[in-house]
C-alpha cells in the first residue's frame, strides 16, 4: 500500500516527484535529453542530404526499400538479442552500435563523400529511365543514404524502444502518470536546443552537429551503465498482470509477431502507431517537396528551416507538456485524441491553401508575399504544431499504454510495434508514394496532393477510432490496479 504523503495543490501541478524517486526520475530525463538531441539534429541533417542531392521524391523511395527492410532485420538481431541478454546487454547494445556508425561516417564516409558517389552509375540510369530519378540518386549517394537509414534507426531504437522499455521497466502505473509528462520536458528541451544549435551555432555544418550527437550518445550510454546497470526491479507500487519466467522461455522473430497478433489491446496500439507515422510521411511528402522547390538544392537551407522548425517546436512541445500531464492524469482518452485532432485540423488548413493556391497566390502578392514561401511557412507551422504534440501527447498516452502488461508483452510486443509498426506505416506510405501515386502524377508529388490528402483523411478517422478502443481496454487495466 502507497503511504506517501499527497502533494498539495501547487506542488502537484508543478512537480509531483517524491525525493526518493529522483535518483530513477532524473537520470530518465538526462538520458531521454540526450537521444532526443541527438535524433533531433540528425533528423535535420538526413533530410538535407537526401532532398539536396535527389529532391522529397529520394526520400519515400529510401523509406520503402532502404529504411523499412533495415528497420526489419534489425529488429530481428534485436529479438535474437533479448534470448540471451536482458535489458542492459540490449540497451548497450543498440547504443554502441549506432555510436560505432556515425563515428565511422564522421571520419571516413562523410569527408570522402565525393570520391565515394556513383556518378557513373547515376548517369547511365538517368539515360535509361529518368523518371526514376530518386532512386538513382539514392543509390548514387549510397553513403549518405546509409546515414540516412540509422538516422531513423536512431528515432526507432534509441529513443523509441531503448528508452521507453527503461522507463516502462522501472516506472509503476501510478509513477507514470506522474513521470511520463514531464519526461518529454526533457526530450522537449533536447530538441529545442539541437534545432537552435543546428541552425545558429553550428551553422549547419555537418562535422560540428556528428561530433555533438556522439558526445551526447557517449554521456547517455554513461548515465545508464552508473544509475541502471544491473538493477531490475525498482517499482514500489505495482505489480505485473502476469509473471514470465525470462530464464526459460525464449522466443523468436515470429513468436514477437504472433504474440502482436493474438492480442487485441496490443493491436490497437499498434493501429494507432502505424497510423500516426503513415499520415506523418504522406504530409511530409507534400511538406518537404515545397521546402525543396524554395530551396532549389541548397543544403544550407533546408537545414535551416528544419532547423528552425524543431527549435519552435521543442519549446511548444515543453509549454504543451504541462497541460498534457494535466489532462493525461484526469481522463487518457482526452490526451490520446489531441494529436489526431490536431492533425486533422491542420492538414486540413494546408491542403486547403494548395487548392485554392491560385486565390491566395492573387492575395499574398498584394502584400508581396510568394505563393512558395507561404506554403513553406504555412507546412512548416504545420510540423511544428505535430511535432509538438506527438512528444506531448502522442508519446506518453502511448507507452502509458504498455505498462500493465506482463514481460512478455511488454518486451516483445513493444519491439514489433514500435520497431516493425511505426516503419510499417512510413513503408506503407512510401510504397504508395513510390509505385502507385508517383506513376499517377508523372514522378512529381505536386501533382497527387488531392490523392494524398485523401488517403491522410482516412488514415486519421482510424486513428481516432483505435483510440476509442483502446481506451476501453486500458480503463480496465486501471481499473484493476
Amino acid at each position: 500500500m502507497n503511504s506517501d504523503k499527497p502533494f498539495g495543490k501547487i506542488r502537484n501541478w508543478l512537480f509531483p516527484i517524491y525525493k526518493k524517486e529522483l535518483n530513477v526520475f532524473l537520470p530518465l530525463c538526462v538520458i531521454n535529453f540526450c537521444f532526443t538531441f541527438g535524433y533531433s539534429s540528425l533528423r535535420v541533417l538526413k533530410d538535407s542530404f537526401v532532398i539536396g542531392e535527389g529532391g522529397a521524391e529520394a526520400l519515400y523511395y529510401l523509406k520503402a526499400y532502404g529504411v523499412t527492410p533495415a528497420v526489419i532485420l534489425f529488429t530481428i538481431i534485436y529479438t535474437i538479442l533479448s534470448r540471451s541478454f536482458g535489458r542492459d546487454g540490449r540497451f548497450n547494445f543498440v547504443i554502441i552500435y549506432l555510436i560505432l556508425f556515425f563515428l565511422i561516417f564522421r571520419l571516413i564516409l562523410y569527408p570522402y563523400s565525393q570520391s565515394l558517389k556513383l556518378d557513373k552509375f547515376y548517369d547511365l540510369m538517368m539515360n535509361k529511365i529518368p523518371s526514376l530519378k530518386g532512386l538513382w540518386s539514392i543509390v548514387r549517394n549510397w553513403h549518405t543514404s546509409l546515414f540516412y537509414i540509422h538516422s531513423e534507426l536512431w528515432g526507432s531504437y534509441a529513443l523509441g524502444i531503448s528508452f521507453w522499455t527503461l522507463a516502462n521497466d522501472l516506472t509503476s502505473l501510478n509513477q507514470s502518470k506522474r513521470f511520463y509528462g514531464f519526461f518529454p520536458l526533457a526530450g522537449n528541451l533536447g530538441s529545442a536546443l539541437a534545432g537552435f544549435f543546428v541552425a545558429y551555432i553550428f551553422m549547419g555544418k555537418p562535422d560540428s552537429i556528428l561530433i555533438s550527437v556522439l558526445f551526447l550518445a557517449s554521456f547517455a550510454f554513461i548515465t545508464y551503465n552508473y544509475f541502471f546497470k544491473s538493477i531490475s526491479k525498482l517499482k514500489t507500487d505495482h505489480k505485473p498482470t502476469k509473471k514470465i519466467d525470462k530464464t526459460n522461455k525464449k522466443f523468436s522473430f515470429k513468436e514477437s509477431f504472433s504474440l502482436l497478433s493474438k492480442s487485441k489491446y496490443l493491436i490497437y496500439i499498434a493501429i494507432i502507431v502505424l497510423c500516426y507515422n503513415m499520415s506523418t510521411s504522406l504530409i511530409e511528402s507534400v511538406i518537404k517537396d515545397r521546402w525543396a522547390e524554395y530551396a532549389n538544392g541548397n543544403e544550407t537551407i533546408l537545414t535551416k528551416i528544419g532547423g528552425n522548425q524543431i527549435m519552435i517546436g521543442g519549446i511548444l512541445s515543453t509549454i504543451l507538456a504541462f497541460f498534457a500531464t494535466y489532462l493525461q492524469r484526469k481522463k487518457w482518452i482526452y490526451a490520446a485524441l489531441f494529436t489526431p485532432l490536431v492533425f486533422l485540423i491542420v492538414s486540413s488548413l494546408f491542403f486547403s491553401f494548395l487548392y485554392f493556391d491560385n486565390f491566395f497566390g492573387k492575395v499574398l502578392h498584394e502584400f508581396g508575399i510568394s505563393n512558395i514561401f507561404a506554403s513553406v511557412v504555412l507546412g512548416w507551422t504545420n510540423l511544428v504544431l505535430v511535432k509538438a504534440s506527438k512528444y506531448s501527447f502522442f508519446e506518453p498516452t502511448k507507452e502509458a499504454t504498455y505498462i500493465p502488461l506482463d514481460e512478455e508483452s511488454k518486451i516483445k510486443g513493444k519491439a514489433a510495434v514500435d520497431g516493425v509498426g511505426s516503419r510499417l506505416g512510413k513503408g506503407i506510405s512510401s510504397i504508395l508514394l513510390t509505385i502507385f501515386i508517383l506513376p499517377m502524377g508523372f514522378g512529381k508529388i505536386k501533382n497527387v496532393r488531392h490523392i494524398i490528402f485523401g488517403i491522410v483523411s482516412i488514415v486519421l478517422m482510424i486513428w481516432i477510432w483505435a483510440v476509442k478502443k483502446l481506451n476501453a481496454k486500458f480503463k480496465v487495466y486501471e481499473n484493476d490496479k
